[in-house]
């Protein structure tokens, strides 16, 4: 079972990636905010961000190796219990 801080870390490391484009670095970063956000309710924050990582994993210039990285993180995600 992962837990939201690994969560929060697992984004973090596909963020430093050399490859990872920028749009797609802003929407992680953006998700790790929500997440991160402790005023609105976690089950919430989790629907829309693994709504953004699966519209992530879609985008025509990820790598493979990157796309294996926003699956992994959407499965994480869906680890998550609040």
């Amino acid at each position: 079972m992962t837990t939201l801080n690994e969560a929060i870390e697992l984004i973090d490391e596909i963020c430093e990636e050399q490859g990872m484009p920028k749009n797609i670095k802003n929407i992680l970063i953006e998700v790790r905010g929500s997440l991160q956000d402790n005023s609105r309710d976690v089950k919430l924050i989790l629907d829309e961000a693994k709504e953004k990582i699966s519209n992530l994993s879609e985008d025509p210039n990820l790598q493979s190796f990157s796309r294996t990285q926003i699956w992994n993180l959407s499965s994480a995600l869906e680890e998550v219990q609040s």
